[in-house]
């Protein structure tokens, strides 16, 4: 499976040309994900998904609206979307 950033395939070995390539543009994501302020949802239509856990949302499912986890330090938070 390709490794996809911003509708481009990243090589599967990384060297440092590569991470050259695109450092500019993960800081400027780095930096856009800093500066705005976290946003706090109340709990209405909202899916939580902790650590160690997964969850499995249709997307006739009116009662979602919205999925999130957070402070995945060590760990990947992966949201795939079915349209």
């Amino acid at each position: 499976m390709p490794l996809l950033y911003r509708s481009t395939t990243i090589q599967a070995t990384v060297n440092k040309e590569t991470l050259d390539n695109f450092k500019n543009e993960f800081m400027q994501s780095s930096n856009y994900l800093l500066e705005n302020a976290k946003k706090h949802f109340n709990g209405d239509h909202l899916l939580y998904v902790a650590q160690k856990e997964y969850a499995i949302v249709l997307p006739s499912d009116d009662n979602v609206r919205i999925i999130g986890s957070e402070d995945a330090t060590t760990c990947h938070i992966v949201i795939i979307r079915h349209t």
